[in-house]
């Protein structure tokens, strides 16, 4: 799914504040995804057994842009693949945080040729989080 969509899943905790549980949602999970299912399934990494966490969504897909914007414009770096931290707060509302981490997969710009890569996941990761704030999770569909 990563070569197609241009991300995956590697796995998520997600609190479940109407059973008072945390749901684990693994490697297999996320190798489940597919172009058709990618909302939904990252509707579910947002669902917290009440509602879907809707109010994290400004905030997180500025976030996600302004890291796609910086790698659009920086040319000292070619990243090969790296990952992507989210974490919200179950309980607070709208608060969230994104870290980029494991950057092992990154070589210098002069031996590589652009970051498109990063530009096509992190764009169609934010393609699903405004399809998801909009509540038109359905009607995603990958360009």
């Amino acid at each position: 799914i990563a070569p197609i969509l241009g991300f995956r899943f590697a796995g998520a905790k997600v609190y479940k504040t109407d059973t008072k549980e945390t749901l684990s949602l693994d490697k297999t999970w996320g190798l489940l995804f597919t172009p058709e299912n990618a909302a939904a399934m990252t509707e579910q990494y947002l669902d917290n057994g009440t509602e879907i966490r809707r109010d994290v969504l400004p905030n997180l897909i500025s976030q996600i842009s302004d890291l796609r914007d910086y790698y659009t414009r920086q040319k000292r770096f070619w990243l090969c693949r790296s990952s992507l931290l989210i974490v919200y707060d179950g309980l607070r509302r709208g608060v969230v945080a994104l870290r980029m981490i494991d950057f092992s997969h990154n070589v210098s710009q002069d031996i590589a040729s652009d970051n498109t890569g990063v530009e096509i996941g992190l764009g169609n990761l934010l393609a699903i989080l405004g399809h998801i704030e909009r509540g038109t999770t359905s009607e995603w569909r990958m360009k």
